[in-house]
């Protein structure tokens, strides 16, 4: 399903609402869609979507949570920082590895009630949890937590 945003004077309050709950990415990697590709994430509900151009938004993601709070690109994929419940205190922190073709691999859960930052240092990723905890959690492939 394609998700078309068409930008008119009635249209723009909209448009600006979504980007302010939106977090985006601009990604570019060899194993990655080429050219460089615009991905955006959504509350209510956590979907992950790819932009196609001339206001066209396609949803990559099935719903992976209340909120998608970061994206980030890691070792040629792309990643989702999501929390579960709408007030971050309730929920569960969790990240998500797109594996391409709509499929979600999770790769980090239980991680305090949201993971709020995901960040890339010196070749690592790491992830920040927020509301009530804050952690900084290292990704190890092949474990979730």
């Amino acid at each position: 399903m394609v998700h078309t945003i068409e930008i008119s004077s009635r249209s723009t309050v909209l448009v600006a609402f979504i980007l302010l709950f939106a977090v985006m990415v601009y990604a570019y990697d060899s194993a990655m869609p080429s050219p460089p590709v615009l991905y955006a994430g959504s509350a209510n509900p956590g979907v992950v979507y790819r932009y196609l151009g001339k206001g066209v938004w396609e949803p990559i993601s099935p719903v992976l949570g209340y909120a998608v709070l970061d994206l980030v690109e890691y070792n040629g994929n792309l990643y989702a920082a999501v929390t579960t419940d709408y007030s971050g205190y309730y929920g569960v922190g969790r990240v998500y590895r797109y594996d391409g073709s709509g499929r979600w691999t999770l790769v980090g859960d239980g991680l305090d009630r949201a993971v709020i930052k995901l960040v890339v240092y010196n070749g690592e990723l790491y992830a920040a949890t927020g509301r009530g905890a804050f952690r900084l959690y290292k990704y190890t492939p092949g474990r979730t937590n």
